[in-house]
């Protein structure tokens, strides 16, 4: 019931023999019913109104009873559908003066909360100037796909992405058109707008989590999951790298909130997930099919599969016109990764095959769990669902599949298991803040459990020294803005007119040319759109007779006039040896293996 009706069913504002915008008082309803009266529900709602002069609407009358849970006093209790909403805890039904103010002063401290500490972390503890993690350049790739697609792709087609390696929607569409949007309002395209973004993504999923904890469980266990999010070191380490992962779970924690009170904003909000990232498409799939099993009335039901399934429908189609592949982020993401399309090593190492136990039971308990749920039904089982779910498709892809060739140690501290340490910091906030006070009145009244949540968050602070080493380096560090200034320098001074060809699998290289070097999109191109790519008739190297001309086609269409290349790359050394005097050395880029050349026309 909206506070509107509410208000004027405890006001009795239009009641017989009352002045006209006088509300009626409380001392001025009639007595009690008999206690006979008192034993039919809808009868003692809809007497006293009558009495009162107010009708209550008439969906009372026929509306089964439902239970709801009360999340501070932690007891269950039965009212009219029409009146209290099966979701809503006490707290929320209020209607306190000046309660709009508190509750957006109280959202505002928790985002604060989470902010400062990732604030702090990139612009004193790291160096802002160099991306980490990153993990095989992703935040750059995430850049260049936006950067490319605003500058190309939007001029050759509706939301049309760009990338220089054919990876534009490998990830999803959202991420890079937000993106794209953010660089032409800033007017700016450096790699601080994709690293902040995520940032404040990450300090809104605190805020969610908050939510999330005062809604099903009580404020204090949504303070106790907001703190142990908060001030998580492998979160705040990984919220401002740039990644989409903070962004992408905004939307599932959004819905969860949604649902069921906005069964179709909570099914759009899972849709817009899914166009975040790959994964949120299982994701949001088995939410909607757990809710589909769930209690709640059909209309609900109808409601989120329409919110979900409509913006998925048009989403799928755009897939399928761009890509000729309706799933094609859920195929390349896993599908392809499971099966070992792209293996990154023939056989296993040691501490692959020693992680391999750790990954699989993990794996097993997390889906245990989500049955357990499916079963049991407790309050916040999307809640549950999502946490359980997430952590066995994670241990489980990794683990189980022939993605445990590219597993490294330091995964444990990246992307992959943020949401999994979050979930299981709101696991322990409810555990000991509501499980255990519940069942051992002296834990809660001597505050054992505020003081379990106190230790676990000092006692988690001892991983930053594992967060802040350089686990690999080469592989997760990256060039500062320094060097990037200083290989943009030399591609620059041997640019006249023309065209640049750069590798396609370089895209910090691409952020320096573009960020410090002053190239635009047009100026730049990348080298798997040669022919070598995509000649058809086998090696092409071994069909060089046929493939070369057209290597050389290729370079006058485009008027390349300057090469960035790897020494050893065959495309470009057969070139060379071919017609030598066609080329000519600049020099190296530095701090890279890569060399600069010259092209004549």
């Amino acid at each position: 019931m909206d506070k509107e009706t509410r208000r004027a069913l405890l006001s009795s504002a239009n009641t017989t023999g009352g002045s006209q915008g006088s509300p009626k008082g409380f001392e001025d309803l009639p007595e009690p019913l008999p206690a006979e009266a008192e034993q039919t529900p809808v009868g003692a709602w809809r007497a006293p109104l009558a009495a009162a002069g107010t009708t209550a609407p008439e969906i009372a009358a026929q509306s089964p009873l439902k239970t709801f849970t009360d999340a501070d006093a932690g007891e269950e209790h039965q009212a009219d559908d029409w009146f209290i909403e099966p979701t809503l805890s006490e707290e929320e039904g209020k209607d306190d003066t000046g309660s709009l103010a508190l509750k957006l002063a109280l959202g505002l401290g928790i985002f604060l909360l989470a902010a400062i500490p990732r604030i702090y972390f990139l612009y004193f503890v790291a160096d802002p100037s160099v991306v980490t993690p990153t993990w095989s350049n992703d935040t750059f790739h995430h850049w260049q796909v936006a950067y490319l697609s605003k500058e190309i792709g939007f001029s050759q087609g509706f939301l049309r992405l760009w990338d220089l390696k054919g990876m534009e929607y490998f990830w999803g569409t959202l991420h890079p058109v937000l993106l794209a949007c953010l660089f032409g309002l800033t007017g700016s395209v450096d790699i601080m707008i994709p690293r902040l973004l995520s940032l404040v993504a990450g300090s809104v999923n605190v805020l969610l989590l908050f939510l999330i904890g005062r809604r099903f469980w009580g404020a204090h266990v949504g303070v106790g999951i907001a703190l142990l999010s908060a001030f998580n070191p492998i979160v705040i380490f990984n919220d401002p790298s740039g990644m989409v992962e903070p962004f992408g779970l905004v939307f599932l924690l959004a819905g969860i909130l949604a649902y069921p009170r906005r069964p179709f904003v909570a099914g759009l909000l899972w849709a817009l997930a899914s166009m975040a990232r790959a994964e949120a498409w299982l994701f949001s799939m088995g939410l909607l099919a757990a809710a589909m099993l769930g209690k709640e009335e059909s209309n609900r039901k109808i409601g989120l599969l329409l919110g979900w399934a409509i913006p998925i429908a048009f989403y799928m189609k755009y897939l399928l016109d761009w890509t000729g592949n309706a799933i094609f982020p859920v195929y390349w993401n896993f599908l392809a990764n499971a099966a070992g399309r792209w293996v990154y090593r023939e056989t296993l190492t040691s501490y692959q095959m020693a992680a391999r136990p750790v990954l699989v039971a993990v794996f097993a308990l997390s889906l245990l769990a989500c049955l357990w749920v499916l079963l049991r039904r407790p309050p916040a089982s999307q809640f549950y669902l999502l946490g359980f779910g997430s952590t066995a498709f994670i241990t489980g892809f990794i683990g189980l599949t022939a993605y445990l060739t590219g597993y490294e140690t330091w995964f444990w501290l990246t992307r992959f298991f943020v949401f999994p340490y979050m979930f299981l910091g709101a696991l322990a906030a409810i555990l000991f803040l509501k499980w255990i006070p519940q069942r051992l009145p002296l834990w809660g009244r001597f505050g054992l459990g505020w003081f379990a949540v106190s230790a676990m968050l000092v006692g988690v602070q001892a991983i930053w020294p594992a967060v802040l080493h350089d686990v690999s380096p080469g592989y997760t560090n990256q060039p500062s803005s320094s060097t990037l200034q200083e290989q943009a320098k030399v591609v620059r001074e041997a640019y006249v007119d023309g065209r640049v060809l750069i590798p396609e699998d370089n895209p910090q290289f691409t952020y320096a040319l573009v960020r410090f070097g002053g190239f635009r999109a047009s100026d730049f191109l990348g080298q798997m759109y040669g022919p070598t790519y995509y000649y058809e008739g086998g090696d092409p190297f071994v069909h060089w007779e046929t493939v070369g001309p057209q290597m050389w086609n290729w370079f006058a269409t485009e008027d390349v006039t300057v090469l960035v290349t790897y020494p050893a790359d065959p495309r470009f050394s057969r070139m060379m040896e071919e017609k030598p005097d066609r080329f000519e050395l600049v020099g190296n880029i530095p701090q890279s293996p890569m060399v600069v050349y010259k092209v004549r026309r």
